[in-house]
């Protein structure tokens, strides 16, 4: 099940491109074992240890906190082995941004807020030196100071020791690494696309089950136009497994009405959503819809959102299981390739997202990037001696 948001005053119709569809891509298994001798990465090195990563990120927290400029010449930095065409800038605001994912996935959420805090990473960065920022979070929740300083020295090692797993499950497939890549907006248009003239603040995407079957998806969106004369958005849906126009259903909830419906064949279509009121640039906008998925077809194991604007600030993806009927493992990704998705992380990657005993997994994505899929992936339990069901998965975004 994919899904992907925008909204745009011009309009272009794009087939969806879907789980159902595989482009296979060359993969990297192992690390590239010769280089130039004027390269300037190196290899992931035994002597780079978590403790050496550790004791890095106690040092670049001092200050103003991590920047990428302060990564060159780290062992952060060597430990990294993207793609060779990646540029020294690309590398460091690519570990900048990994290092802020795994931060907010602590699960303690008052240590949580004090490793951003003491480097200075999040959504609400501030200014003033080390000590001055674990201060004002200790008066915010009402600790002394010493107590944030605390939890900021336990979860210095937890965060080195999940950075350095992280980097070398990206060094063994260097496609990953896309996930982090700083993309410039330019490099990632069909040649008959357009730039977006959007971006979205936050979205939140809910997946609903009845066994291994989709029922409906539910999203609020909260959208800002880049010009004027947003009117609304375009919504296509599409179930990739049944081709019968009834498959799914785009249905208004709330600040928007629905307006003229095209189908395209194979089960695509594309449903209008007209806002109250038309976008100047710059101004933001709440609306929320559903997508009534009417197929008895069980459904591909994953659904994503694929960034179709120029970024999402906050992305929440939300999937709620049969509790009769849980997966026996769940991952998030982030992937520009048809394959990624499908691609189980290694044990103990931090990558795998709990499913709680009602059946409910989360996952937070922050500033996801034009031409990213973000979202869930699973592994149902097998059946012995079931016959193999039809599935399908629904791709939903806006246009």
């Amino acid at each position: 099940m994919g899904e992907a948001g925008g909204a745009t005053v011009r309009r272009t119709r794009h087939a969806a491109a879907g789980p159902a569809h595989f482009r296979w891509y060359p993969r990297s298994a192992v690390r590239r074992l010769s280089r130039s001798t004027s390269s300037w990465r190196g290899f992931v090195s035994e002597d780079s240890t978590v403790g050496q990563v550790e004791a890095e990120l106690r040092q670049l927290a001092q200050g103003d906190g991590l920047a990428a400029g302060k990564l060159v010449g780290t062992n952060i930095f060597r430990l990294a082995s993207p793609p060779e065409s990646w540029r020294k800038e690309d590398i460091c605001s690519a570990l900048v941004r990994l290092v802020d994912d795994l931060a907010s996935s602590l699960p303690n959420e008052n240590h949580k807020m004090a490793v951003q805090t003491s480097l200075n990473i999040g959504t609400h960065p501030v200014s003033g030196r080390l000590l001055e920022r674990q201060t004002v979070l200790a008066r915010k929740l009402d600790v002394h100071a010493d107590t944030v300083r605390t939890w900021w020295q336990t979860e210095a090692g937890q965060l080195a020791s999940l950075l350095t797993q992280r980097i070398r499950e990206l060094n063994i497939d260097q496609a990953l690494w896309d996930e982090y890549h700083p993309f410039s907006l330019g490099d990632n248009f069909d040649s008959d696309d357009h730039p977006p003239t959007y971006s979205f603040d936050r979205i939140e995407v809910s997946w609903l089950f009845r066994k291994r079957t989709a029922t409906e998806l539910m999203t609020q969106r909260w959208i800002v136009a880049h010009e004027d004369n947003v009117t609304g958005v375009e919504a296509a849906s599409w179930y990739f497994s049944d081709d019968s126009p009834e498959s799914c259903e785009v249905e208004p909830i709330m600040n928007c009405e629905k307006g003229e419906v095209s189908l395209y064949g194979r089960g695509l279509r594309h449903t209008e959503l007209k806002f109250a009121r038309t976008l100047r640039r710059g101004e933001g906008y709440f609306y929320a819809y559903r997508v009534a998925v009417r197929s008895q077809k069980e459904m591909e194991p994953l659904f994503y959102h694929g960034v179709r604007s120029a970024g999402v600030k906050h992305l929440l993806c939300n999937a709620q299981f049969d509790p009769s009927c849980l997966p026996v493992k769940v991952w998030s990704f982030a992937a520009r390739y048809d394959a990624q998705p499908y691609i189980e992380p290694p044990p103990g990657s931090p990558r795998f997202v709990t499913v709680n005993r009602l059946g409910f997994a989360h996952k937070e994505f922050k500033s996801c990037q034009h031409g990213v899929k973000y979202g869930l992936a699973w592994k149902w339990q097998k059946t012995p001696g079931a016959p193999p069901s039809q599935r399908g998965g629904l791709d939903v975004h806006d246009e």
